[in-house]
């Protein structure tokens, strides 16, 4: 007999029960029993989809029927809410999240819960741009009952897609009709919304034209999808020929472009950002292929969304050929686009050519939106064995980079290195698809076998096969898989089939062991290896079924037979090494002795090697392998009752033993919890966060293995940020991860950060928690200055706001207001008007200087003030752009001393202070002066400021203490600008101060003071000039006036003698 071979892979098999797993929290609360919708029309389904319009969110929930024995469904919702006791709703995305209660008042015809939720409490947004789908928790506490309903929330305003008419309306009938046509579907999900799809139908040769599905519900109803005949957008400029023999190919939805590939080539639409009309394709040209070719070729994206999209960050397509090597890589023409979109063209490899380890990964930068020649990993070669390599994909919002084909392999760190997943061997897989929310991922091979997985874990277990001839795999936004079908029978000719029904998956209860035996041998009380048993006889293809892989090693429970399994007591043992012979001695003593159906069982030693009995010599003797033959001493003996019998082999060309998942015996718990398992965080320049996770493991004190990690903590991008962890085991014995990170480089970009449970399984509800981190400006980070009065909208919106002086600080602006310049008041210069009127005459524009200036903005080409569609926001708003909307500002007395600045940072919901290195620049938007800031300066502020003026123009200010002085009158609009370097965010405030009751400005103010001085003196200089000439000044009146009476009266008497 040849020498055997034994082949051996290390389990931690945790005795006597072996028991992992993972779920992100343990919430303890029942099923759902809450039903709520915000339309009219109530569904009685676990799962809710909210839809948010231009409207206010109306939300009305109840309980299901039978929540309790001998209560109906209205009862039961008047006696809690008598009780004080209504649901709450949590509305929450990667970056926001808000908790909202429901009235307690409850509604007068309906028995159910309703609450009325402001558009503007959930976003203030209302331009048509990605954005990202909400995730909404509805709960109920009663008691120790926690009652939970979970769903969606989709934006039908802004989101693109939905704002187009993107062919022409088809009537399912006609959809009917071209079903026994379809060969195919396609289905392409929003990247923000995956709710949001579009699907389209593959026909063949004999019906022409394009016709796509368009749903938001996520197909959920059989009514809510709307379909169109794009035939005319897509063949607008090819011939008719071409276009009857064309078909679709695939499908892409980006954040600003559906993406078609027919057999004609690639059509990029318009920017679905800008609605109009109907959609509009433009075609790409690649030079070199045909038909045959674009039939063949694949569309690769990797799902991203850019609901709040960085400089660094974009949508990528590639499109791949099945070219063969020997046509010129570098010789191909392709006719740019004008459309914003990248299109990366590349040349698939495959293994059968040139040399069989032919497949490998190359890792480039892009620049310019193209490619660079140098590689920033080392190339990375897959082993022969990977010879057919079909696509690679992304999981979304991570760097974990799966490649498959007849093999999965996984990288961790974006294609540097590759681990192996799982073998397939002939069943190729051809397509993955994956669920960022849930982590889920799901294989499909060529024979329509469906194989789950978990994202960043190497195991997989396989579903079934899926019984429909026709289908494509989708899940919607909460993570829901289904397969998706034509049919018949429903209204919008889609049909939704669970993945776990019989009726259209062949289930799958898939024996992760092989035919051959296993031999187990102790390393410590608590790990057990197993050698897998291989004749050394035996063929390739034996060899190849006989070998553990990767996806065993989350098959935790072995399960073998019992009944055979002997502990042997009254045996001792002979070793004899040199002839590989396991001897009981002596011979004949004891009543036991071997048998025959004890071959290919495993004589196991606690502390000393195994042996696997190999061939019965006779009754006291047998021929054995050892496991650890550096363990095995000759001439050792071994008494009875120290050592077992046990037996993993194989009866009947099957085995005796079996592999088997475990349940969940670890929760995750992490301290922000007001996001989902998937978290985004903005660090700023030199900003720093800090982050704590905690594993808590319900697994046996006596079981754990506490020198083991139970996290394995991956980070995506590793030079982007300086990242420091603390590992211990906390009192509760539960594993604890502290972890800062301090970004300190002036670089952007992003990384991930995963949480990976690596002992959990599919059986777990969450396996991972990914941490985004974006070295960047936060979206929510702002700088501010603290107004000296708090004024209400209502305070604001009538005009009346008295300070502790009786003083009214609000100043209403006249229409087409300008403030004064320096060359007077009455000449202005700016081209910022306030309180833009455009029916009205423009204020102070007499001058020709005043004339040439002053320029409308919102107003621009407008004939009324109400055209100008001034919001609330942009008449309070003191920005320069919503000039033409101000109203009114703040007005304070003349004159304005030492006022205080202070100003403000903040980002999501921390404050920071405003002092150095957050140094200002301050200026006056219409170049105002009569003007003064006052600071303190520190040294080492003053060698900062000094070096920054080198290169800034404008005044650099330390913020900390600045105070302001105004001598002149009327509007100042003042701009803070933070200086470059110090932040990526470009941190600029402005704030405006009306000056009242001012002196006059020169030169009528020193006018007045000499013409007064002037009538002054010369009033002295005549009581002087009479007191010296002693001049009656008096008495000459007396005789003046006197003379005039006398002359009147003598005239007057005349008068009457006549």
């Amino acid at each position: 007999m040849g020498k055997p071979l034994l082949y051996a892979v290390i389990l931690l098999w945790m005795m006597p029960d072996l028991s992992l797993g993972i779920t992100h929290k343990n919430k303890g609360a029942s099923r759902a029993m809450l039903s709520c919708s915000s339309s009219e029309q109530m569904e009685h389904t676990d799962l809710i989809k909210l839809y948010l319009s231009s409207e206010n969110l109306v939300v009305q929930c109840f309980f299901l029927s039978g929540i309790k024995i001998n209560e109906n469904t209205e009862h039961t919702l008047s006696l809690l809410t008598s009780r004080g006791i209504t649901p709450s709703i949590t509305i929450k995305n990667s970056t926001y999240a808000g908790v909202f209660h429901f009235n307690l008042s409850q509604e007068k015809d309906e028995p159910t819960w309703s609450i009325e939720i402001p558009r503007k409490s959930i976003t203030i947004n209302e331009d048509i741009n990605p954005v990202e789908e909400w995730f909404i928790t509805i709960t109920l506490q009663e008691g120790l009952e926690t009652y939970v309903t979970e769903g969606t929330l989709l934006d039908l305003y802004r989101e693109p897609i939905l704002q187009w008419q993107i062919g022409l309306n088809v009537n399912p009938s006609i959809i009917r009709k071209i079903l026994k046509h379809v060969l195919g579907l396609k289905i392409a999900r929003d990247p923000c919304a995956n709710d949001v799809a579009i699907v389209g139908i593959i026909i063949d040769e004999t019906v022409s034209g394009y016709f796509f599905g368009v749903t938001f519900s996520g197909f959920w109803e059989n009514k809510e999808t709307f379909w169109y005949d794009v035939t005319s957008s897509i063949c607008v400029v090819q011939n008719d020929d071409e276009c009857q023999k064309s078909m679709l190919v695939d499908i892409v939805l980006t954040n600003y472009h559906l993406v078609v590939l027919s057999t004609m080539g690639l059509f990029i639409s318009s920017d679905i950002r800008y609605p109009n009309d109907t959609l509009k394709f433009e075609r790409m040209e690649f030079c070199g292929y045909n038909t045959g070719d674009y039939y063949k070729a694949k569309l690769w994206y990797n799902e991203i969304c850019l609901a709040n999209q960085e400089d660094f960050e974009d949508d990528y397509i590639a499109i791949t050929f099945e070219k063969s090597r020997s046509m010129s890589q570098v010789n191909y023409c392709l006719k740019r686009s004008r459309l914003l979109v990248s299109i990366a063209l590349l040349h698939f490899l495959s293994g059968k050519v040139a040399s069989p380890n032919n497949s490998f990964v190359a890792v480039r930068r892009f620049k310019n939106k193209s490619p660079m020649t140098a590689l920033r990993f080392p190339t990375f070669f897959f082993p022969s064995e990977f010879h057919t390599i079909i696509g690679m994909a992304f999981h979304p919002r991570t760097h974990f980079l799966y490649v498959f084909g007849n093999q999965i392999w996984i990288s961790y760190d974006g294609a540097n290195s590759f681990e192996i997943v799982g073998n397939f061997f002939d069943d190729v897989i051809i397509s993955s698809y994956h669920s960022f929310h849930s982590k889920e991922i799901i294989f499909v091979s060529q024979a329509s076998n469906l194989y789950f997985s978990k994202a960043g874990l190497k195991f997989y277990s396989k579903m079934g096969k899926s019984k429909l001839p026709i289908f494509e795999l989708y899940y919607d936004h909460v993570g829901t898989e289904a397969l998706v079908s034509m049919s018949e029978m429903t209204q919008d000719c889609i049909d939704l089939y669970s993945i776990f029904d019989n009726e259209t998956v062949l289930q799958s209860n898939e024996d992760m062991d092989f035919k051959t035996v296993l031999a187990p041998q102790y390393l410590t009380t608590s790990q057990m290896i197993f050698f897998a048993y291989v004749p050394q006889n035996a063929s390739m293809e034996t060899r190849k079924n006989q070998i553990f892989y990767p996806h065993h090693e989350k098959k935790d429970n072995f399960v073998g037979l019992l009944k055979e399994l002997k502990l042997l007591f009254d045996i001792c043992l002979l070793f004899t090494l040199s002839k590989q012979l396991l001897r009981a001695r002596p011979p004949g003593r004891y009543s036991s002795q071997f048998k025959n159906s004890d071959t290919h069982k495993t004589v196991v030693i606690p502390g000393y090697s195994s042996f696997l009995i190999l061939e019965i010599l006779n009754n006291t003797s047998v021929l054995a392998l050892a496991t650890m033959p550096v363990k095995v001493y000759t001439g050792m003996t071994f008494p009875s009752k120290s050592w077992f019998l046990y037996h993993f082999g194989t009866t009947n060309d099957s085995s005796t033993w079996s592999i088997t998942t475990s349940s969940c015996k670890h929760v995750i718990v992490h301290d922000d919890v007001n996001t989902s398992t998937n978290i985004v965080k903005y660090l700023d320049l030199g900003s720093a966060f800090k982050f704590k996770i905690k594993v808590l493991s319900d697994m046996p004190y006596k079981i754990r293995v506490r020198t083991t990690p139970f996290l394995k903590i991956l980070i995506g991008h590793v030079f982007l940020m300086d990242v420091t962890t603390y590992a211990y085991w906390d009192e509760t014995d539960s594993y604890v991860v502290e972890m800062e990170i301090v970004n300190r480089y002036l670089s952007k970009g992003i990384t991930t950060i995963s949480f990976i449970i690596w002992q959990a399984t599919a059986d777990c509800l969450t396996s991972a928690i990914i941490m985004t981190l974006k070295s960047s400006c936060s979206y929510t980070k702002y700088m501010s200055i603290l107004p000296k009065y708090k004024l209400s909208l209502e305070d604001w919106e009538s005009g009346q706001y008295r300070d502790e002086h009786g003083f009214n600080i609000i100043k209403t602006l006249p229409n087409n207001y300008r403030p004064p310049s320096e060359l007077g008041k009455d000449i202005p210069t700016t081209n910022n008007f306030y309180n833009a009127d455009p029916s009205r005459p423009k204020l102070r524009n007499y001058h020709p200087q005043s004339k040439k200036t002053g320029i409308y903005k919102q107003c621009l080409n407008k004939t009324s003030r109400e055209d100008c569609n001034c919001t609330t926001e942009q008449k309070m708003s003191q920005n320069v752009a919503f000039s033409d909307c101000t109203e009114k500002v703040v007005r304070f007395m003349y004159p304005v001393i030492q006022y205080p600045l202070f100003l403000k940072i903040k980002s999501e919901d921390s404050l920071i202070p405003m002092e150095a290195p957050y140094l200002v620049t301050i200026s006056e938007v219409n170049e105002r002066k009569n003007w003064k800031l006052n600071q303190k300066m520190t040294a080492e502020t003053a060698k900062m400021r000094e070096y920054l003026e080198k290169s800034i123009s404008d005044t650099v200010y330390n913020p900390k203490d600045l105070n302001l002085s105004i001598t002149g009158s009327e509007l100042y609009h003042f701009r803070v600008k933070v200086i470059p370097g110090v932040t990526f965010c470009k941190l600029v405030t402005e704030f405006q101060i009306y000056v009242d009751n001012a002196p006059l400005p020169f030169p009528g103010r020193l006018l007045i003071a000499s013409i007064a001085a002037v009538i002054l003196g010369g009033i002295i200089l005549a009581v002087f000039m009479v007191e010296l000439f002693d001049i009656h000044i008096w008495l000459l009146l007396k005789n003046l006036v006197v003379r005039k009476n006398k002359v009147a009266s003598s005239r007057s008497s005349f008068d009457v003698e006549d």
